[in-house]
């Protein structure tokens, strides 16, 4: 009887793990793997893109003047560099980036480039005084 009620609740317990709910990973979900998010929407040509840069810590050097302590050194002055301001992420506004036709277009209509022409060796040792 114990051993029946064991395998059975083993089991049952096998069979809930594998029962759960699918699970969204938001890695999955903007790697795209199954296709289903269309970018074409986001690159027409009258919309703009934004990307993230990170702007440059803002900076002081602040000028200590000569003086003595309270202790009664003597400090001779000096410079300490200090930041006012963290460095923060700006979203700038590019333009899209040209369709595949416009770039074929921009191809075809350039210039075509002249082959180079290989040198001829020399074939005998007559040929080279």
């Amino acid at each position: 009887m114990r051993f029946t009620f064991m395998t059975i609740f083993t089991l049952f317990l096998a069979s809930c793990s594998t029962m759960r709910a699918p699970s969204i990973n938001m890695l999955e979900r903007r790697a795209d793997y199954n296709g289903e998010v269309e970018l074409k929407t986001m690159l027409d040509d009258g919309s703009p893109l934004f990307v993230p840069q990170k702007t440059k810590p803002q900076e002081v050097d602040i000028y200590i003047h000569p003086h003595e302590t309270i202790h009664g050194d003597y400090f001779r002055g000096g410079f300490i560099r200090s930041v006012v301001e963290g460095s923060q992420w700006e979203l700038t506004k590019v333009e899209a980036p040209p369709v595949k036709e416009e770039i074929r277009k921009k191809n075809e209509s350039a210039p075509k480039r002249k082959k180079r022409e290989t040198p001829k060796l020399m074939q005998s040792s007559k040929d080279r005084r």
